[in-house]
């Protein structure tokens, strides 16, 4: 291990137009001491993406199973052959800023030990979805800020704390950064979001669809999430909200069936004011423009209902009896 130093962590699938740009972005911003390598962990792609990797001076590990993994196990492949001292695990389509590196270092260089982040931000050119839901300029904090959740496409740990916690969960499709963030904290350490600098995501959501199809995918483990959890307060959080909109638009859609004004109003109001509660209580406090906050309450307004729609069709799979067998 080299003391001080930084193995980035990079898992890819097909990522040939956009891991250039990545890589480059982290090689300019190493001043010679910081960088012990960067580590590319292919799942199996099949455009240019490990030869632009290798050519760019990464190495390259590569999934040949012919099966896709997780991407915890892709990032826990990288760790286990990281020398550096500090895991700073990025996403292919991340662009990291010349202070990236060198901001790090501040906190790891003391006596801090734990898993850092830094808020996110999208290019200029995104359309309206991107912008809006992509856009975490307005939750950025004042200050180095601690919380119980960090994205994976952007986060570091201190190589100590990810072997005592064991690394990221590999059973998990999604939610396996907010589970592994749950578990650095429960064991004692700090989890900080940095408000500088800024790092861009490439991979915003394009259009209303793409929104769609993504938030599905992300709250389709929720319930898993939980478990492993052991059913703390914290995991049920979503899962009881994607209930809650899952309930009111039943009543919604009962209303219109059976043309019964009442269950129109209490459907209604089961989906809206907790919509109207959660955007000014993250947007709002930050000073968004009015225009933003009602974008930003359409997308929060589908995305709990598409998580509802998710948790239902968790929940047809754990009680259907083919699911049961396979449990037994």
């Amino acid at each position: 291990m080299k003391p001080g130093s930084f193995s980035v962590i990079i898992p890819a699938y097909n990522e040939a137009g956009q891991i250039e740009a990545c890589l480059e972005s982290i090689r300019a911003g190493d001043a010679g001491d910081l960088l012990a390598e960067i580590i590319v962990v292919d799942n199996g792609s099949t455009d240019a993406t490990v030869v632009l990797a290798r050519g760019h001076g990464a190495t390259v590990i590569e999934n040949t199973s012919g099966k896709r993994l997780t991407i915890s196990r892709l990032r826990n492949l990288g760790a286990a052959r990281a020398s550096g001292e500090v895991l700073a695990f990025l996403d292919a389509d991340m662009l990291v800023p010349k202070e990236w590196l060198p901001s790090a270092r501040e906190y790891f260089d003391g006596t801090f030990r734990g898993a850092l982040g830094f808020v996110e931000t999208i290019p200029d050119d995104a359309g309206w979805v991107g912008k809006t839901w992509g856009n975490y300029v307005y939750l950025r904090p004042a200050r180095a800020t601690r919380v119980d959740y960090l994205t994976g496409r952007d986060l570091m740990v201190h190589r100590q704390v990810f072997e005592q916690v064991g690394g990221f969960a590999e059973g998990l499709e999604t939610d396996e950064d907010k589970e592994f963030t749950f578990r650095v904290v429960s064991a004692g350490f700090p989890a900080l979001i940095a408000p500088t600098p800024l790092v861009v995501h490439l991979g915003y959501e394009r259009s209303l669809g793409e929104f769609i199809r993504k938030e599905y995918w992300r709250q389709n483990s929720t319930l898993q999430l939980a478990s492993r959890m052991r059913y703390s307060l914290r995991s049920l959080r979503h899962p009881l909200l994607s209930l809650w909109y899952l309930a009111g638009l039943a009543l919604l859609m009962v209303s219109l069936a059976l043309r019964v004004p009442f269950l129109l109003l209490a459907g209604g109001g089961v989906q809206l004011l907790p919509t109207v509660a959660i955007t000014l209580r993250k947007p709002g406090r930050r000073g968004a423009p009015p225009q933003f906050l009602l974008r930003y309450f359409v997308l929060c307004l589908i995305r709990w209902n598409v998580a509802g729609l998710a948790l239902a069709a968790q929940l047809v799979r754990r009680l259907s009896p083919k699911a049961g067998a396979g449990r037994r």
